[in-house]
């Protein structure tokens, strides 16, 4: 619990201080966002996504340095563009991505004989492979604070780092993870019922950003606890 309060207390004041850090972000949140509403393509709205992962990268980097390097947050996007610590921070992140992907398409094979022929009475499988994928997430997510740092960690070292405290870790996670999916799908839900206002764009819009500063913030403040453990 306190852990989440710093997170969301930092996170306020990153919101206060990194303006010009996060701006560019928000431009591009609002133009995408319309894209995603206007086109209902799965394909564009995927790669929308993972643009973002790329483009979020300098706020990401800037508040994993900030807690712990102590350093000052950099009011500034464009700084962390062509600095050393930002590639080796977008390599892993990529690396990262594609561990995902192939641990879940592995997962999906494995359950594919289980699936019934309605497709309906198969979620169960998927939402179980969804908590399972977003703990084994929580294991290996630790590279990504490391290489902000500019060092670059291996997976295997984020998951050896989380034994015997990784349930913890995992519920601290969701309890940030939680209510940001369930506003999303009571907005949604909203949009789709009564149309589409862009009071609610602007909304969701704030909401994925704040959500990428606090959850930023709470893994680089359990990375830290995690680093004095083993210290």
């Amino acid at each position: 619990m306190r852990l989440l309060l710093k997170s969301f207390v930092f996170s306020i004041f990153y919101l206060k201080v990194g303006v010009k850090n996060y701006i560019p972000l928000l431009v591009y949140l609002i133009i995408s966002q319309f894209i995603i509403i206007y086109t209902e393509n799965i394909i564009i709205s995927i790669l929308l996504h993972l643009i973002y992962l790329i483009l979020s990268s300098p706020i990401s980097i800037n508040i994993f340095r900030c807690i712990l390097l102590s350093n000052q947050l950099i009011d500034n996007y464009i700084y962390f563009i062509n600095q050393s610590f930002t590639s080796i921070y977008i390599k892993k992140i990529l690396h990262l991505l594609l561990v995902m992907v192939g641990i879940y398409l592995i997962h999906i094979i494995i359950l594919f004989p289980f699936f019934q022929k309605d497709f309906s009475k198969s979620l169960i499988f998927l939402y179980i492979l969804l908590i399972y994928l977003l703990y084994i997430y929580t294991r290996l997510v630790f590279i990504l604070p490391e290489a902000a740092i500019g060092n670059e960690k291996k997976i295997k070292d984020s998951y050896i780092l989380t034994q015997g405290k990784s349930l913890k870790i995992y519920f601290l996670y969701i309890s940030i993870i939680i209510p940001y999916f369930l506003i999303n799908i009571v907005f949604f839900e909203i949009i789709t019922k009564y149309g589409f206002d862009k009071i609610f764009l602007i909304f969701l819009v704030l909401l994925q950003l704040f959500f990428t500063i606090i959850n930023s913030a709470i893994i680089a403040y359990i990375y830290q606890g995690l680093k004095k453990i083993t210290a």
